[in-house]
């Protein structure tokens, strides 16, 4: 069947029967590693495989992006101050694995980098909901490429 090729968990999640979302952990992991080509590829899964109109899916997908982008930079300022993750945990209500993986994220994020996303995010927000003249999902590809890409990799 596949023609000597080899078969891989990508491979059968794509063709596989029914129309399982992708999580919206498979965007916000590959934001908190920068892998920009993973954020965008998790992204365009998400928005093909949800039951809901891809409008709604991407203005969801929005705001999960802003509370997630929020749990790291609350982590990151405790983090800094040298609070361990359990106590993170218990400091912003949150599970302590939602936690360890926001303190393990933020690591990668400077604090301004982490304020600009936000900002971005909530442009994005603004834009995708008609504030904008380009097609919403332009503007979500542009704003997680901006906030997930290394500032090494930015132009000029």
């Amino acid at each position: 069947w596949a023609n000597g090729e080899q078969i891989t968990r990508a491979t059968v999640e794509e063709l596989a029967v029914g129309r399982a979302e992708t999580p919206i952990f498979a965007v916000t992991d590959a934001w908190g590693r920068r892998d920009v080509r993973a954020t965008l590829r998790a992204t365009e899964s998400l928005l093909d495989r949800s039951h809901r109109p891809r409008s709604g899916e991407l203005i969801r997908l929005v705001a999960s992006m802003v509370g997630h982008v929020g749990r790291v930079r609350k982590a990151s300022r405790l983090a800094d101050e040298g609070v361990r993750s359990s106590e993170i945990a218990s400091r912003l209500k949150m599970h302590p694995f939602v936690a360890e993986k926001s303190v393990k994220q933020a690591a990668n994020f400077s604090q301004d980098e982490l304020a600009q996303a936000m900002v971005r995010l909530a442009e994005l927000d603004a834009g995708a909901k008609g504030g904008s003249r380009l097609p919403p999902e332009l503007q979500l590809e542009r704003t997680l490429v901006e906030i997930t890409r290394r500032p090494d990799e930015r132009a000029g």
